[in-house]
């Protein structure tokens, strides 16, 4: 495997090499949404994500109908401001999309069973 990862790795060790913390769905800068920049925060979202975006962003005036752009491009958005009122935007491809929707309910199953 990848960042010498292989079957006997501790959990520590995929946390250093593997994983990322969440503050990158927050690291834009709070001035393009405060100014309705949504063009720059177009192209932030395309730094964090595995495309390229192509959206007409102009007439654009709220983060719904940022959202709502994106969407129609293939590109479903997650945002919450979370415990520190601070958005997070979590850009997923349909695919991706459809696999966080369902992962998530095939989580609970057994749960389900077993009350």
């Amino acid at each position: 495997m990848g960042e010498g990862c292989g079957q006997e790795v501790d959990i520590q060790t995929i946390k250093r090499k593997l994983m990322f913390s969440a503050d990158i769905f927050k690291s834009y800068e709070q001035a393009w949404l405060d100014d309705g920049d949504f063009g720059r925060m177009t192209q932030w979202l395309e730094g964090i994500y595995d495309r390229h975006i192509r959206i007409d962003v102009s007439g654009i005036k709220t983060i719904d109908e940022w959202i709502e752009r994106l969407g129609v491009s293939g590109i479903h958005v997650v945002y919450s401001s979370g415990t520190s009122g601070e958005f997070s935007f979590i850009p997923r491809d349909k695919q991706d999309w459809e696999l966080s929707r369902t992962a998530n309910i095939n989580y609970l199953v057994p749960l389900w069973q077993a009350a």
